[in-house]
């Protein structure tokens, strides 16, 4: 009978916790992309882990599950420990999602959003996802930290759209917004998107962002019929996106009485500009951009991924009345050369543009 061949037993498993053996920052890092709830669970892994919790650089104070309904009854008593027992560390980011609340949870909201602000965090999310909005009566933000402020679904009052005591901020996104205020006033800020957003004052929501870069405005809806401008508000401006949706008024009306953007050099523009049969968007907003230098028109497609680029070159040294004479970079981007792409290089070439690709 031959010998039994021996079986190789597995190597011994090691007892050596390799991620608890990671620095504090690194840990702290960690959970910081993790649902509160469950970040505050790891404190039963082992005595290292015992107060990790406690001193995250990020609060998500969101659903265990993705897809799970989020009432804000259901989070109070959690969150109010939760910062109790927290300690008061700086917050890189904080991201606050639910979906259900009623009058009495705004207090306890509000007090979440102090307590961010307090901790310095930087990047702040707060998303209502039910059915109404939520309105932050007189909740002030005051932080000299604060660079990125993302809105979903919240009521805005004009104490909250007043950023002058938030000298960094830089990034403001709404979305599905109820706008409640007569102005949008930020010396700092230099993107600004509202998407889906409404407003019901009898005035213009007015922007005063001096130092805006881009301003993104798709589907914005409100019941002015004032000749308020909202372009005026960033018409000092030295670098500007301008990009808007197809279904958008605002912009429309705004170009009647557009204002001189005497600073601007720099300017990126959608199909948007280019809708009209006889592209007077795109016409008004040359005539007046005076100095502008370098002019991109980006048609149908997203980002960089554009497959047709075209650059320009000038058939002459003269330059006709309606366009800055310092344009010396035109740059059309585009996925397709169809007509309506032929009908921009025709309106051009008014201005002796023609390209090369």
């Amino acid at each position: 009978m031959p010998p039994r061949k021996e079986r190789k037993s597995a190597p011994p498993v090691s007892g050596v916790d390799r991620i608890g053996a990671l620095p504090d920052s690194i840990l702290h890092h960690v959970l910081s992309f993790l649902p509160a709830q469950a970040a505050v669970q790891t404190c039963v892994l082992a005595r290292r882990w015992r107060h990790i919790w406690r001193s995250t650089t990020g609060l998500r104070i969101v659903a265990l599950e993705d897809d799970h309904h989020v009432v804000v009854e259901e989070l109070r008593k959690f969150v109010d420990h939760l910062l109790i027992l927290r300690e008061r560390t700086d917050l890189d980011s904080v991201e606050i999602k639910f979906n259900e609340f009623c009058e009495e949870d705004q207090p306890y909201v509000k007090t979440w959003v102090r307590y961010t602000l307090m901790c310095k965090v930087r990047t702040l999310t707060l998303s209502v996802r039910g059915c109404e909005y939520m309105y932050l009566e007189d909740l002030l933000l005051v932080s000299r930290h604060l660079g990125t402020l993302d809105l979903y679904g919240v009521g805005l009052k004009a104490a909250f759209l007043d950023f002058a005591n938030c000298p960094v901020l830089e990034n403001l996104k709404m979305t599905s917004c109820d706008i409640c205020a007569g102005k949008i006033s930020s010396r700092s800020m230099k993107h600004l998107s509202i998407t889906s957003c409404r407003s019901d004052l009898d005035c213009r929501v007015r922007v005063s962002t001096p130092g805006l870069l881009s301003l993104k405005l798709v589907d914005f809806s409100d019941n002015c019929s004032s000749d308020c401008v909202l372009l005026g508000g960033i018409s000092s401006a030295k670098h500007l996106k301008l990009l808007s949706g197809s279904r958008n008024f605002v912009f429309t009306r705004d170009l009647k009485h557009c204002p001189t953007f005497s600073n601007l050099k720099t300017l990126l523009l959608n199909e948007y500009w280019c809708e009209a049969p006889d592209l007077d968007p795109l016409a008004c907003i040359l005539k007046n951009s005076p100095i502008l230098e370098k002019l991109t028109i980006q048609l149908l497609s997203k980002g960089p991924a554009h497959k047709v680029e075209m650059k320009v070159r000038y058939s002459s040294m003269e330059r006709p009345s309606g366009i800055s004479e310092h344009l010396n970079i035109v740059e059309v981007k585009c996925s397709v050369v169809d007509e309506r792409i032929l009908k921009v290089l025709k309106f051009l070439s008014a201005f002796n543009i023609c390209f090369s690709f």
